[in-house]
């Protein structure tokens, strides 16, 4: 075995479900954290219209 060999790890399938962990909770709470980004990126629009 040399030192890139990888064959340990798992190997990606194609078409596997990308998110097999995700339970229903860990799905509100990522669709909640995206939608707390919209006020500040209103914020930093708004605060450009005012600086430039």
């Amino acid at each position: 075995m040399t030192v890139l060999d990888l064959a340990d790890f798992p190997q990606q399938r194609f078409g596997a479900a990308p998110l097999p962990d995700w339970t229903e909770v860990g799905i509100v709470a990522a669709v909640l954290a995206a939608l707390s980004l919209i006020p500040v990126m209103l914020g930093i629009r708004v605060l450009g219209m005012f600086v430039g």
